[in-house]
């Protein structure tokens, strides 16, 4: 369990051990570490960095809706106070799902050199070659 959200404050994390429960003082880079493991990873589909398996609730993103207004900081305070989560996670979420602001991974045909639609993309929408 962690509490408290501060940066670079030592927060109270619950660390549960062979030998029975036992607490510990860490540090915000160590929350993150802890909460990207519980989460898991994934690749961002637009550039191919490896990043935090996160998504918001439906509850939370139907939430924000009317927050889109006053703008970007608003929708992410929202986020950090209804999830709990980590703004560092929030932060990545944003950067490469919500708002890419990700540099875009390009790949090309091998057959006639088109860009592909994506870099995963195994079909070529200029040729319409594929090699699944």
């Amino acid at each position: 369990m962690i509490i408290g959200w501060e940066e670079n404050a030592p927060v109270l994390l619950h660390v549960f051990s062979p030998t029975g429960s036992c607490s510990a003082m860490t540090t915000h880079s160590q929350r993150i570490e802890a909460m990207t493991r519980q989460l898991g990873h994934r690749i961002c589909d637009r550039c191919g960095d490896t990043i935090t398996n996160y998504c918001p609730t439906v509850e939370t993103l139907s939430a924000i809706g009317a927050l889109h207004e006053p703008g970007e900081q608003a929708v992410f305070d929202e986020i950090v106070r209804r999830e709990g989560i980590d703004p560092a996670i929030v932060r990545e979420y944003f950067q490469h799902r919500m708002i890419p602001l990700c540099k875009q991974k390009v790949a090309h045909c091998p057959f006639c050199g088109g860009q592909l639609r994506t870099w995963k993309a195994r079909q070529c929408m200029h040729c319409f070659k594929d090699w699944h």
